[in-house]
């Protein structure tokens, strides 16, 4: 194999990589220390309103999510609670810290 062709095939490869990263990045970062069994009670972010379903985003995860229909919607941005875990839907409430975030329209 000519030497161009070998380098011509790392080049591509690096440059494959390059382009790939910013869309797997959250993957790789360091979530809270949690298997993803151990969710319950973890605290995440609503990734969409969540009326009464949608995704929500634990540590670096994203998974469905479904709030009670007898609760109030939760907007997206809004902190989560995990209350417990029905296959890879969450069930979740609205965090305690969230009237500060409705109140500045931003979590703190």
């Amino acid at each position: 194999m000519p030497a161009w062709v070998a380098t011509l095939g790392v080049v591509l490869w690096i440059a494959k990589d390059a382009a790939m990263f910013p869309l797997v990045r959250k993957a790789y970062e360091p979530g809270d220390g949690r298997l993803p069994r151990e969710v319950v009670d973890a605290i995440g972010t609503a990734h969409e309103d969540l009326d009464p379903t949608g995704y929500g985003q634990v540590g670096s995860e994203l998974w469905r999510a479904t709030c009670s229909p007898s609760d109030r919607p939760i907007p997206k941005g809004a902190p989560i609670r995990v209350t417990h875990k029905d296959g890879l839907t969450l069930h979740v409430t609205i965090h305690p810290e969230a009237d500060a975030w409705t109140r500045s329209g931003r979590p703190r």
